[in-house]
């Protein structure tokens, strides 16, 4: 998109926009593939395990959650 001339800061906005829906399906994906598979670990759906899917988003939201409790201010969150 910078190639196109087109700000920064909708690029970024785009790019983020489009990563939510991107993962939905990859993960839909990864369920219906993995359905019925013979050999998977327990808590695991297709081929989801269920785990780390948890650990993962919890990680990803505390570094905001971080940020807003404690009023970092914002030249050191760059």
């Amino acid at each position: 998109m910078m190639w196109c001339n087109i700000d920064v800061r909708k690029a970024i906005a785009t790019s983020a926009g489009i990563g939510l829906p991107i993962a939905i399906a990859g993960t839909v994906g990864y369920l219906v593939n993995g359905w019925g598979q013979v050999g998977l670990p327990d808590y695991t759906i297709g081929f989801v395990y269920w785990p780390a899917v948890l650990l993962i988003a919890l990680t990803s939201f505390s570094p905001r959650a971080l940020g807003q409790i404690w009023r970092i201010p914002c030249r050191w969150r760059r």
